[in-house]
């Protein structure tokens, strides 16, 4: 169930977060919001995810996601100067992506991990 709407919520597969990284999560989400991204749009970003490998890739990766969420270009210059935060940043938004890609009408929220 989603805690700012009491709507129904679904996890999707993938990496968990810590609940501090929730706050970041949904500022993210805002950008994918504010881009409106055609399921197809979506779907070729994922596809771009799943099969780029390296940093390098990733840098580009990111640079041709902006074009499409113009809103992710105010995390380009953390990401690119803080490269161990590269692979957690995309994770976070391929489940953005793979939500949108699969057109999912309730709102995504992050698996959080366990505290134990």
């Amino acid at each position: 169930m989603c805690p700012s709407c009491g709507g129904r919520a679904t996890v999707l597969p993938g990496c968990a977060y810590a609940e501090e990284d929730l706050p970041l999560f949904q500022d993210v989400a805002g950008c994918f919001d504010a881009a409106e991204l055609t399921v197809a749009e979506a779907a070729t970003l994922t596809f771009a995810l799943d099969t780029q490998d390296g940093r390098r890739e990733a840098v580009e990766l990111l640079a041709a996601w902006v074009e499409y969420v113009p809103g992710l270009s105010r995390f380009q210059p953390v990401l690119l100067s803080h490269p161990h935060k590269l692979r957690p940043a995309l994770s976070m938004l391929g489940t953005l992506l793979a939500e949108r890609a699969l057109d999912r009408i309730s709102s995504v929220r992050p698996q959080q991990a366990s505290k134990h």
